[in-house]
């Protein structure tokens, strides 16, 4: 079974620490204070895999809204200057968006609260980080923007930053650029920004 996705699992034994689950021949440990209620063996539960900081295969009943191939939005709960950001997808545990798949510079970084669109992936180690939806992903988000939108005000989250510009979905998903010559400073990636609307293409 893959870590960064949902199963189902029987509850096989308990133990001090919360409860060992099966399915076929794999076992992950579920803490007390990963569940919202007591198990009895033989129960069936859905849960979250992920692994520990040793590696141990781990059970949440704290279902995420991202998983393995699933986007979704997660808020940037901590910065870390060199390593990246980590972000909350819904569990306990945070997860890493590595400083490769964020901007050169850490001035255009997320803050805490700003809002990313990832999806989980592993690194090279197998371990999960977060991952950020790359334009072909957010493309198929869009919806298509009406005329009417010209000169009105519209909010939108950046989700990709460049010299040439940035890249916005508004909240009614449309796509939005706002050319580097439109912007008094360069807004932050996941930064939630307002626009004038100049043209609609």
């Amino acid at each position: 079974m893959e870590i960064g996705t949902i199963q189902t699992m029987i509850v096989d034994r308990k133990i001090e620490s919360g409860y060992v689950l099966k399915k076929n021949l794999t076992e992950a440990l579920l803490h007390h204070n990963e569940t919202d209620g007591e198990l009895e063996v033989e129960d069936e539960v859905s849960v979250f895999l992920y692994q520990d900081k040793k590696g141990n295969l781990t059970a949440t009943t704290m279902l995420p809204q991202v998983v393995m191939d699933e986007y979704g939005w997660a808020k940037v709960v901590d910065v870390l200057p060199n390593l990246g950001v980590f972000v909350d997808i819904g569990t306990t545990k945070e997860f890493l968006v590595s400083k490769d798949d964020l901007p050169l510079f850490e001035s255009v970084w997320p803050k805490e609260d700003d809002m990313l669109f990832v999806t989980l992936g592993k690194d090279r180690k197998g371990r999960l980080l977060a991952i950020p939806a790359t334009e072909g992903v957010i493309q198929r988000e869009f919806e298509h923007a009406p005329e009417s939108l010209l000169n009105q005000t519209v909010t939108g989250r950046v989700y990709h930053t460049s010299r040439e510009g940035s890249t916005i979905i508004t909240e009614e998903h449309y796509r939005g650029f706002i050319h580097h010559t439109e912007r008094k400073t360069e807004p932050r990636l996941g930064e939630l920004v307002q626009a004038r609307v100049i043209e609609v293409r």
